[in-house]
Parts: structure tokens; C-alpha cells; sequence
């Protein structure tokens, strides 16, 4: 902060500087300095070029807890230094100085504050964003685990954001909904709205609400997300009370609405709006500047009643202005000419005036007014707070703002509905009476709603359907927030190849050395009859497991292979069923094992599973011949399988052909609350012609497909869609498996080897800085003035020099000011000789990729070493077990090398969580 005491004809002494000004302090975390005692950053935050969304998210918000270390609240006091005395002409001696208007005038200057906050709805796809997330429940009502139900009080923790308190609404019937509080997102967090003038306070509760769905759209080729409803909501508490802010301070009995207007001028010492009142408005700080509450005829103090507007400003330049002074803006100076008084009203004459005092243009404006005054293509607010009119020239003053910007929230209107700045957001007041009668109407503002239902208009990708990197801002103007889609959260590393290879026309063979035991005990050749498949997982391991036999006793079969033999085995001693299914020992094995087909064989996927290995769970791929589905599905093993896909989707009819297998497999897509949820996917084999035509492509006579080549058939887990459906090469499973292609003899998956998260970030808008203000006041001992936000109260003056008088009737005296000077210091005394605010761009390059980190000394290396270079080079001497430690935080080299990572996205996250709980301010 920069602050700038001014003697104008006074000298300042004494006058205490109650601010949030520009003191810092380090920022540490062990033995390494993050931020320096300037309060700029010397440490950078390295995320990894590959690294899942999530770690980007960690080193953001460990570079807004840095930021966030740039300030510290500080006094700073005026003090005089030297002694004036009044030095007479030649034959006069001394003189005398007289004490006359003891008054300090004093300029502060307030810079913009940087927006800070990251906050990640996750989401699964196919699923709404409602109350409770990853759910897969339905917007059906009645469901108060998804919604937030209308009706009821207003008062409690779970109250619908747009409730009357007594049953209905106040505009917006909204409730299917996911609120993000200020726990989630710190610019929401609650603030405490203090009003000095009347020794008030009240609570401001900030909350963003958003209603929407995920989904795999099949024109976009891609997972969209697509809200459907925005909205912010600020609630306004007193002390002990739920009625909010009065637009009176002081009641008349108790009518808080009693000092507006009534054919005369409001009376401005009872009005908040007179008073600076300063709330947070998305992200910043504005000044309340004007209330108008519904006339309604309000009975209920429980009841919100909607209507009425308020006007919210942010100051540029403000002071109390004695006649002859002025504020300056853009060169331009608001000078006070007098100000006149006609019974109970009052008003101030201005003179507008260029760089060289020409005149522009004269006005006046009332008190509490805002004049709009359009000077060179220009508009410019003026305000005036309040207004002293006085008995003398030397008495009058007033206390004026030039606004910067002015919004006029105004109940069931666009936002600033004077102007074509925010179209598509929309606006509720919802206001409370205090001690109603048969007259009263409502004197308290209890609600503030800004609301968006149009998202296709706001959507960066003029679509409501949003695809990777649309945002929609928050609101248009000003913008300091953004809803962003990022996507889904996997990245190629958490996805593996799934293959099924047809080999129309080459048998495969078994060595006698490799081959599966007979019932001697000896091994025996076989021979797995064309046309066959094979299945292949790209991870490595144990990826398939089967309860099989190797001939003489049960074992369990486990590679990352198999073969199923859809036209039988033939061994030496032994024949196996077509659709029997071999693959070996182990992955260490060279010996095969095998399954004989007598029903549907089910192979464990525990990787599309997460660990389960269940048909209605996931983790499955089941194999089968389609003719054990008989005309009586219910009671075939086929059954089983059409009761998971649908009866009607796959019954045979009179016509059809049929296929002769199907390889079907069962994903997990659920976690916690959905966890039983599973999707699945089948495509059907045709081996009815020659071997030439053997296919992946499966339909009946009149040319409907049952399965058929460049489509497989999917079943959702839903609840966005639901049911049985044919999809593309490129369709997205609701786990996050990419259907990749599929041709006569060959189907391929990228299955997600973790369930996908689809993605909304809340984040502030880049370089988000509230505007900087400057306010200048003549203040007399004891007086105290509010400039955006930050108090300026004079304590003390010890004098003022005024007239010199000496000896002699005709003597002549002058004051000396030559040993007089003021200076700024702090608590301890020492002086102030500079206040130094880092400017916005010292934080540009604060999160840097790996790629960028060579020749940085200090740094902090978000993500595990397996997708940040930065990490697997500082991990290289102390390798991490990631199987027995999730999660670590550790300063590698004393100094200048922290290392925070998890085994796992989620464990990242709750390293980064560790380490700002960890960081200290020296």
C-alpha cells in the first residue's frame, strides 16, 4: 500500500494510519524460504508435463497459499519532527504563533488485490451434478441425498438457496443442485460485513450453485459437460439474528425502513447506504451504495419477500472535500463551489475542470445521489455520501466518490439492467421485515441472487454442451470467476490396450512340453482349431485370472492373454468344446491351463473392476455361445447375460441370424454410494460362413444388427442415459474405456485402468484484480474515515500553525516552517520510508512444467515421480515404496528442494493438502 500524508496547510501529527497495508513476512516451509521478506515468491511450483489434471490443481493452490502471504495488517502512524516558531521583521523580534484549525488532511492510496482460489467439481460420466456427487442418482424429487427441497425455513445449513422461508420461492424453483461453499473455494469464504458509523456488524455467507450432466455425446465425439443452471448467492445474517442488513441502522420503533424518503431527502446518518458498508461481491470488494427494498405489505418476520434493487459501487477516488477543494480523476478535477440548502433539502455545487482549471461543465447533486456525468465520450459517477451544508463558507464540506464502476442489482432484471453488459445473468433480492405490523413493508436485505439459465450464450464455445477448455465466465462484466471444462481426468498412463484378434484360417499349436496335463499326468500337445481369438491386455502381469484346470486338478489360470476356441481344442488325449478358453499357468508360465466350455466362462478383469472381479459390479469379460439362449431366455445362461443388457435388445426372432459367440465385458462405473454400478459392453462373432467372411459382424436378414462390425453393443450404468444402445468407434464407456475400433477380424479397447472423473474447475480469471482506489480527507482530532475498506482515524494532532503576530503596531511577522517535516512510522518507532506492493506480474511463471525447471534453485516439485522429471531426478538417491507410502512431503535438499506426491492423483492432492498446513510466516 502506498500511502501519502500531505501537509495542506496543517501539519500532520499523531494521525494514525489503521490499515492492511504493505508489511511482509516470509513465507517457509522447513528450511526453505518460499517467500521473501518483500513479499515476493523466490520458490517455484514444478507440475509434470504428463501429470494428471489434479496435480495442476495442487500446484495452484500451493501458489495461492503463497500468494496469499503477501500481506499483513500493520499501523502506521504520522509523526511531526522539528518545531515551527514565527520569526518577526528587523526591529519586531519574535513573534507568536497562534493555534487556529487544528485538522489534518490525508491522502491514502489503495492498490487492487489479487483474486486467489481453485476449487474441482468431480464428476463421473453419465452422471447430473446435483447434491451429492458420483452418486449415479437420478434428479428425481423426493431424493434430499440430490437435492436441496423447496419449502421450509430459510435458517438452515441445508436451506434451498431460493426458498421464501415459508413453502414456496422467491423466482427461481431450482433444486436439483451442487453448492460450493467457501470452505471449497476461499474467495466464497464468510466475511464479516462491519459497519463503523453505526457499530454494526453482520456475516456474509457466499455460496456458487450448479446444476448439469455429463455425458458421452456422440456428434462432439467426446464427453461433454453440460450445465444447465448457474447461480451465486450471498445471505446476509446480523448478530444474534437471521434478518440481514437494515436499510435503516436505527428504527423507528421498529420500522427499519423509516429514514427513506418520504417527500423530502432520506436522512443520510441513519441510511447503510450512506454509511460505506463494503461486502464481497464475487471475488471483490464493493460499497453499498444504495438500498431500495419492495413496497410489500409484509405480516411474516420469517417470510423473504422478493422485489426492490440495491446498487453496489467501487470507489476510484473518495474524500471529505471542503468548498474550494476537489478530487481528482483522469486528469479531471470534481471541485466542491458551495452547497445550498432549501429546508430539508440539500445539495452540492460542482464545477468540473480540466488540467488547467478550464471549466467543463457546473452541476449539483443531492445527497445520497449518483450522477452520471458523460465528459469527452466518458462516464463518470459522482457520489455524495453525505452532505454538510453549515452556517459558514469555512463549514461546509461534503463527502464525495467518484465511482469506477457502479451495479444496479435490481429483483427479477438483468444484472446492471440499465446496461448490455450481462445479458444472461439474472437477478433476485429476497428482503426480511423485523417486527411487522398491518402497514410495514421489508427492511432488511437478506439475499442476494445473480442466476444464469442460458449457458449456451455464456459458454466460451457457444454451446451449452462444453467440450475440454470452455468456460463460462461469472458473471460478464467484470469477470473474475470462470466455471471451466477440463475433461476427463485420465491421461494415456491410466489407460491399457484390450485386443480381440480373430484368426480366420491358421490353427494354434501346443507343444507337448508346454501343453495342459492329461489325466496320466502327462503333458499333451494340442492343437486350438481356426477360427479362434485371442485376447490381449497391454498391461503386463496377471491382468486375467480363470478357475481352469491343467488336466488333473483344478488351478487358477493368470496371464495377461488367452485364446478362446471358438471351433474347439483337439489334444492328444483330450478334446475341448468351441468356446473352451486357454491361457497359462502364470505369467511366468509356459505351461497352458484351460477352461472346458459347458456354460457362459467368465475370465476376472480386476483392473476394469478396481479390484472386483463380479458381473454386476464389474471386473468380468464373459464368454458364451449364443445358442444356449433358447426361446426361454430367463431360465438359459444366455439370460443371465440379456437380463444385464435387456431382453428385448438381443431376443432372437423368426429370421434372424444369429451369432455364434459374443465376448461381453463388465467395467466398474461407480464409487462409494455407486459402487455396485457397472457398465458393459458386447460384441458378437459370426463363424456361420466361410472362413473368409468369419467376422465380427453379426444381423439379420432384413439388415437390423443385433451386434455388427464398426458398432459394439453397450449398456449404461447411467442415470443420464440409460438402456441398451449400438455405439461407434470413438464411444467413451461411462468408466472411461475408449471403444478404439473394430473391423472383421480385430476389436479394440483402451480400457481405463482407474474410474474417470469428468471435470468443472471454479477458478479466479487470470490477473483478477480489484480496481485501485484513492481517497483524500480533511479530518479533525478524533475523526475516522473508511477508504475501501481500510480505516483512517486521526488520533492526535499536537498543532496546526496559524497566524504570526509581534511587537509594534506595524510590525510584521511570518511563520517558519523550515525546521518542521512529518514522517511515517510503525509500532516500534523506526521510519517508514517506502510501503512496496509486488505487482500482479511477479507471480507470472510461478507454476512452471518439469520440461522448464533446469537452473531453478528453489522449487517445489508437485506429482510422483512417474509423470514429473523433477521428482524421479530428486527421488533418484532415495527411491519411494509408492505400494506401502500413499502419500509424501519431504525437503529433499535442505533449503531449496521440496518434493509433495502421492502414489496415486487423489494421494497427491492430500500431499498438497500437508504441506500448506505445514508452511509457517516468519
Amino acid at each position: 500500500m502506498k500511502v501519502n500524508l500531505k501537509k495542506i496547510g496543517a501539519i500532520v501529527a499523531g494521525a494514525t494510519i489503521l490499515a492492511s497495508t504493505a508489511a511482509f513476512g516470509a513465507l517457509w516451509y522447513g528450511n526453505t524460504k518460499l517467500v521473501d521478506d518483500n513479499g515476493a515468491p523466490v520458490a517455484k511450483v514444478v507440475v509434470g508435463e504428463k501429470a494428471a489434471a489434479s496435480d495442476g490443481v495442487g500446484a495452484a493452490l500451493i501458489a495461492s497459499r503463497m500468494m496469499a502471504s503477501a500481506y499483513k495488517s500493520v499501523n502506521l502512524k504520522g509523526q511531526v519532527v522539528g518545531t515551527a516558531t514565527c520569526k518577526g521583521g528587523e526591529t519586531s523580534g519574535a513573534g507568536t504563533c497562534a493555534i487556529s484549525d487544528e485538522k489534518a488532511t490525508i491522502e491514502i492510496t489503495v492498490p487492487g488485490a489479487v483474486a486467489e482460489g481453485t476449487y474441482t467439481i468431480n464428476t463421473l460420466i453419465g452422471d447430473y451434478i446435483n447434491r451429492r456427487l458420483l452418486d449415479r442418482k437420478a434428479n428425481t424429487g423426493g431424493d434430499t441425498d440430490a437435492e436441496y427441497p423447496l419449502g421450509g425455513t430459510d435458517v438452515s445449513e441445508n436451506a434451498n438457496p431460493f426458498t421464501n422461508g415459508v413453502g414456496g420461492n422467491i423466482g427461481v424453483s431450482e433444486t436439483f443442485l451442487y453448492r460450493i461453499t467457501g470452505d471449497m473455494f476461499s474467495p466464497l469464504k464468510t466475511e464479516t460485513i462491519t459497519d463503523a458509523d453505526a457499530g454494526k456488524s453482520y456475516k456474509e455467507q457466499q455460496n456458487m450453485w450448479v446444476k448439469g450432466k455429463t455425458y458421452y455425446s456422440d456428434s462432439d465425439n467426446t464427453v461433454v459437460g453440460e450445465p444447465s443452471f448457474l447461480a451465486y448467492t450471498i445471505k446476509f445474517s446480523g448478530t444474534g439474528d437471521d434478518f440481514g442488513i437494515p436499510v435503516c441502522t436505527t428504527p423507528t420503533g421498529q420500522d427499519y425502513s423509516s429514514c427513506l424518503p418520504t417527500g423530502s431527502e432520506p436522512n443520510s446518518d441513519r441510511l447503510t447506504s450512506s454509511h460505506k458498508v463494503k461486502i464481497k461481491f464475487l471475488g471483490e470488494d464493493w460499497i453499498i451504495s444504495e438500498m431500495s427494498p419492495p413496497n410489500t405489505n409484509s405480516t411474516s418476520e420469517t417470510e423473504i419477500y422478493p422485489g426492490g434493487y440495491i446498487k453496489l459501487a467501487k470507489e476510484a477516488v473518495a474524500g471529505l472535500i471542503n468548498v474550494g477543494e476537489s478530487l481528482t480523476v483522469d486528469n479531471l478535477k470534481f471541485q466542491l463551489d458551495d452547497l445550498e440548502a432549501h429546508g430539508d433539502i440539500s445539495a452540492a455545487l460542482i464545477s468540473i475542470l480540466d488540467a488547467n482549471g478550464n471549466l467543463i461543465k457546473k452541476d449539483k447533486i443531492g445527497k445520497g445521489e449518483t450522477k452520471e456525468l458523460n465528459i469527452n465520450g466518458k462516464l463518470y459517477r459522482l457520489h455524495a455520501y453525505k452532505l454538510g451544508p453549515g452556517y459558514t463558507f469555512a463549514a461546509k464540506w461534503a463527502d464525495m466518490a467518484i465511482f469506477a464502476k457502479e451495479l444496479k442489482l435490481e429483483d427479477g432484471q438483468q444484472l446492471d439492467p440499465d446496461y448490455d453488459t450481462n445479458k444472461k445473468y439474472q437477478v433476485l433480492l429476497g428482503w426480511k421485515d423485523k417486527g411487522p405490523d398491518s402497514t410495514s413493508t421489508p427492511d432488511f436485505l437478506r439475499t442476494i441472487v445473480v442466476y444464469a439459465d442460458d449457458i449456451s450464450e455464456l459458454s466460451s464455445g457457444g454451446d451449452q454442451k462444453m467440450e475440454k477448455g470452455d468456460y463460462i465466465p461469472i458473471v460478464q462484466d467484470p469477470v473474475n470467476w470462470k466455471l471451466t471444462y477440463n475433461g476427463l481426468d485420465l491421461t494415456s498412463a491410466d489407460r491399457s490396450s484390450l485386443t480381440y484378434s480373430l484368426e480366420r484360417t491358421t490353427d494354434y499349436t501346443i507343444s507337448s512340453t508346454k501343453g495342459p496335463y492329461d489325466s496320466s499326468g502327462v503333458r499333451q500337445a494340442c492343437t486350438i482349431t481356426a477360427p479362434y481369438v485371442k485376447v490381449t491386455s497391454g498391461k503386463s502381469g496377471s491382468t486375467f485370472e480363470l478357475d481352469g484346470t491343467d488336466g488333473q486338478a483344478n488351478t487358477t489360470l493368470s496371464n495377461n492373454e488367452f485364446y478362446i476356441a471358438t471351433s474347439g481344442v483337439s489334444c492328444d488325449t483330450d478334446t475341448l468344446a468351441a468356446g473352451s478358453v486357454m491361457m497359462k499357468l502364470s505369467p511366468t508360465s509356459q505351461y497352458f491351463g484351460y477352461k472346458n466350455y459347458t456354460e457362459p466362462i467368465r475370465v476376472k478383469f480386476s483392473t476394469i473392476g478396481d479390484g472386483d472381479t463380479s458381473w454386476t459390479t464389474g471386473g468380468l469379460i464373459e464368454i458364451a455361445n449364443y445358442q444356449n439362449a433358447t426361446v426361454d431366455e430367463s431360465t438359459s445362461d444366455m439370460g443371465n447375460y440379456s437380463v444385464g443388457f435387456g431382453n428385448d435388445t438381443l431376443t432372437i426372432g423368426s429370421g434372424e441370424i444369429q451369432p455364434d459367440f459374443y465376448i461381453a465385458f463388465s467395467e466398474k462405473a461407480g464409487v462409494d454410494t455407486s459402487n455396485n454400478y457397472a457398465d458393459k459392453v458386447l460384441v458378437a462373432l459370426d463363424l456361420a460362413n466361410t472362413s473368409s467372411t468369419f467376422n465380427f459382424d453379426t444381423k439379420n436378414a432384413s439388415g437390423s444388427y443385433i451386434s455388427k462390425k464398426d458398432y459394439a453393443l453397450y449398456k449404461y450404468a447411467g442415470p443420464v442415459t440409460t438402456g441398451v444402445n449400438s455405439v461407434e468407434e470413438g464411444f467413451i464407456t461411462e468408466r472411461g474405456t475408449i471403444f478404439s475400433s473394430i473391423d472383421d477380424t480385430s476389436v479394440k479397447f483402451s480400457v481405463a485402468n482407474k474410474l474417470a472423473r469428468a471435470q468443472f474447475t471454479l477458478t479466479t480469471a487470470t490477473a483478477a484484480t480489484s480496481t485501485e482506489s484513492t481517497c483524500k480527507a480533511t479530518l479533525a482530532e478524533g475523526q475516522e474515515y473508511v477508504c475501501s475498506g481500510v480505516k483512517v482515524k486521526v488520533t492526535e494532532i499536537k498543532e496546526t500553525v496559524g497566524a504570526c503576530t509581534a511587537g509594534g503596531a506595524s510590525a510584521t511577522c511570518t511563520p517558519d516552517m523550515s525546521g518542521v517535516s512529518a514522517k511515517v512510522v510503525d509500532d516500534t518507532g523506526a521510519e517508514v520510508t517506502k510501503a512496496y506492493v509486488p505487482a500482479a506480474n511477479a507471480y507470472k511463471g510461478l507454476v512452471v512444467l518439469d520440461r522448464d525447471a533446469a537452473g531453478i534453485n528453489t522449487l517445489i516439485s508437485v506429482g510422483g515421480d512417474k509423470v514429473n522429471t523433477v521428482t524421479a531426478s530428486l527421488l533418484e538417491t532415495a527411491p519411494i515404496d509408492w505400494t506401502t507410502e500413499k502419500k509424501v512431503v519431504k525437503e529433499v535438499v535442505q533449503g531449496s528442494k521440496i518434493v509433495v506426491a502421492g502414489a496415486e492423483a487423489e494421494d497427491t492432492l492430500a500431499a498438497v493438502n500437508d504441506f500448506i498446513a505445514a508452511v509457517k510466516e516468519a
